[in-house]
This record gives C-alpha cells, structure tokens and sequence, in this order.
C-alpha cells in the first residue's frame, strides 16, 4: 500500500512540475528546491486565521483557538499562538505535525480528531 502512495505522490509531483515549466513558475519551484535542500523550508500545520481544538485539564469539552501567529523557534519547532500574551497552545515539527502541548492534553487541527481523542481521554 506504501508503494501505491509513494507513486502517486511522485506523479503528482512531476504534474507539479510540469506545470511550472508551462506556466513560467519554473524559477519559484527552483527557489523552493533550493530552499529546502538548504533546511530552509518548513510546513505549518495550518495558517493565521485558522481554529485550533484544544483539549484542556481544566474543561470537560473542546476549547477552539484561533491562530495569531506561528514562530519557528530556534530548535527548527514551529510554535502555534493564539494571543500575542502567554497564547502559546502547541508546538508543530518541519513537517507541520503537531507534537508538544505544554498546556493542553490536546491540540488537533480538526473538532473531529479532538472529539475523538477526547472520547478515549474519558473511557
């Protein structure tokens, strides 16, 4: 199954390509081949704007946050904010997955993914 993946990843990738070269975008995606061969490239989870869901220790339900900021830390961490004070609610690795909640049991990017953890945190 991995393999059927990994091909039609690559596919759309050379679609992607392909595309650039017709439409004269040739020289961002060379920028951006570059930039991530240098370690300069990230992939936020989810953009300003954006909800958050949050499991809190404090509340019986789903807390939603709204995203004021993203800041890639020193450590390559990417930390998620919704609140120029003490609005830290996770952090997110390069690759845009969520993993550290120094203050919730619980961030997702979606209501579903927190209502579901939610229901194991309570069996």
């Amino acid at each position: 199954m991995q393999f059927e993946t990994d091909k039609r990843e690559a596919y759309e990738l050379m679609q992607i390509a392909a595309r650039a070269c017709v439409d004269g975008t040739y020289d961002r995606l060379h920028a951006l081949a570059e930039a991530d061969r240098d370690g300069r490239c990230v992939v936020l989870p989810c953009k300003v704007g954006d909800t958050v869901y949050c499991i809190s220790d404090c509340s019986d339900g789903v807390d939603e946050r709204t995203i004021d900021r993203l800041v890639v830390c020193n450590d390559g961490r990417i930390s998620i904010s919704d609140g120029p004070y003490d609005g830290h609610i996770c952090y997110a690795d390069e690759l845009g997955k969520i993993v550290g909640n120094p203050f919730w049991s619980g961030a997702f990017l979606t209501r579903a993914e927190a209502e579901a953890a939610l229901g194991k945190e309570q069996q």
